[in-house]
């Protein structure tokens, strides 16, 4: 009976989501099994012992409402429903973009020195200087104080806010980017709220502890 569910588990997993073997892959689900009152963490591909024995036991699963970034020496959740693209076939720029309704995060990895001054100006030339405001920003994640720049940005009847930051690397550049559009404008999405939460109680640079 054991050995039934505990494949039945598996195969279930398995068909609702795909193995991060690599930066391309979007990171895996992670799902809770709830039996008779007892909970136990699943993650795809990897079999679980129930201990005691089960008759006809009432069972649930339920997924996790984060995922964990694990790639370009960062490590962070974010909302699990976010979307996800990954660009990595460039050996001078790889980048991740993770997308919710209002807020989306992006991570990029330079080959080559990329200041965030230059980073920020090609924003402000994108978006147009006349309809940008720049101004200085920071954040404290884990043990880094990281120094930013943040874009308010005024398009017709929408707003977007920008906050950029150098992530220090021992080689090339490492920029975090942040982009949120608030229903009123002004402020920060609650999307936007719970992602950052997110970050900031998670973040990890795992390339700094190597």
């Amino acid at each position: 009976m054991m050995k039934t569910l505990c494949i039945g588990i598996l195969l279930v997993l398995s068909c609702l989501m795909g193995f991060a073997s690599d930066g391309q892959q979007e990171p895996p689900m992670i799902y809770t099994l709830h039996i008779d009152g007892k909970t136990m963490p699943l993650t795809l591909g990897k079999p679980i012992t129930l201990p005691g024995k089960y008759d006809q036991p009432e069972v649930r699963i339920d997924a996790s409402p984060t995922r964990t970034f694990p790639y370009g020496g960062l490590s962070f959740l974010y909302p699990a429903h976010f979307g996800w693209e990954a660009d990595i076939n460039d050996p001078d720029l790889q980048s991740w973009t993770l997308s919710g309704n209002n807020f989306t995060i992006m991570y990029f990895v330079f080959r080559e020195v990329t200041t965030l001054e230059e980073f920020t100006q090609m924003l402000v030339g994108k978006f147009g200087k006349e309809n940008t405001q720049v101004s200085e920003t920071q954040r404290t994640w884990g043990t880094q104080n990281l120094k930013g720049s943040r874009l308010e940005v005024s398009l017709m009847d929408a707003g977007i806010n920008m906050e950029v930051f150098a992530i220090p690397a021992q080689s090339g550049t490492r920029l975090i980017a942040f982009q949120d559009t608030p229903p009123d404008k002004h402020g920060i999405s609650s999307e936007g709220k719970t992602a950052l939460q997110l970050l900031a109680d998670s973040f990890q640079d795992t390339a700094a502890s190597r």
